[in-house]
This record gives structure tokens, sequence and C-alpha cells, in this order.
């Protein structure tokens, strides 16, 4: 049943994180340059991104778009499982955990590019509130999902 409540909350989930790909989620600037932290690395001036190198690995660019994707993608696969009330609990409840780390790791990794190249950043809050948007919407399907669960044991009791 594709057409509940929570599919559209579900669905409504995963579009914040679509923003990561086309806006940044911060910007450092400093006296001498400016660049940009976004879901695919920095951008920006290359004199300062090729000293960046040590300061921010690859490693991290891929876990960054790992969590933004696995974020993305976990609300979608939930809708599918609509024949399976507790798995589509499990894995909304999954994607609100992946949301939280996913939060964690923007305000670290910014305070690590701060920490290390003394440039001051600002938060693009379009793409760093997106997490707290589709955690929103991922409680109230959270809260269908188990109306649901709840409706059936009733009419399970009843039979």
């Amino acid at each position: 049943m594709i057409q509940r409540i929570q599919s559209l909350w579900l669905f409504l989930a995963s579009l914040p994180c679509f923003l990561f790909f086309f806006f940044p989620i911060a910007d450092f600037s400093s006296e001498t340059t400016f660049f940009s932290f976004n879901a695919n690395g920095l951008s920006g001036a290359d004199a300062i991104l090729d000293q960046l190198g040590n300061v921010y690995p690859s490693f991290f660019a891929w876990l960054l778009m790992v969590l933004i994707v696995a974020t993305l993608v976990v609300p979608f696969i939930t809708i599918f499982r609509f024949k399976n009330r507790k798995k589509q609990i499990l894995l909304t409840r999954l994607s609100i955990l992946l949301n939280i780390i996913l939060l964690i790791a923007i305000f670290l990794l910014t305070d690590m590019l701060t920490n290390r190249t003394g440039a001051a950043y600002h938060f693009n809050y379009l793409t760093t509130c997106s997490p707290i948007v589709s955690m929103i919407f991922l409680l109230l399907a959270s809260r269908g999902i188990q109306k649901d669960e709840k409706l059936v044991k009733a009419a399970d009791r009843i039979r």
C-alpha cells in the first residue's frame, strides 16, 4: 500500500539530501583564499587545495558521500517495504541514525578544516539543516507506520 501517508513522509525525507549535490555545505575564507566544502570534497582556490591534500584526505570525501547517498536511498527502500512494517520501522530508525551521523560528520569535518587552515567558516544553512528536516519527516513516517501496526494488531484480535 504505497498510497499511505508514511510513504509521502518517507519520500519527503529523502528530498533534502539532494541539496548536498547542488549547494556547498560551508564556505571558508581567510585573508588570502576562499574555498568551499561540499559533498564532493573541497573546491575553490587551487593553491590552498594543494596544501589541504593532507588536511582533508579523499577518505573523508568518500565517507561523507556514502553517508549522503545512504540518507538518500534508505527512505526510498523503506517505502517499498510496506508489507513488513517491523522492517519498515527498523529502516526508518536506521535512517534517523544515519542523519544524525551525517550531521555530526559535517560539523566535525568543518571544525577539522577550520583548525588546520585557520580560515573562518560560514555554513550554508540550506544544506546544513537538511538532515534535521529529513529527521522530522522520518519521525512523522515512523509514527504513521506504528499507527498502522497497532491497527493491524487490533484487527487481528477482533478475528
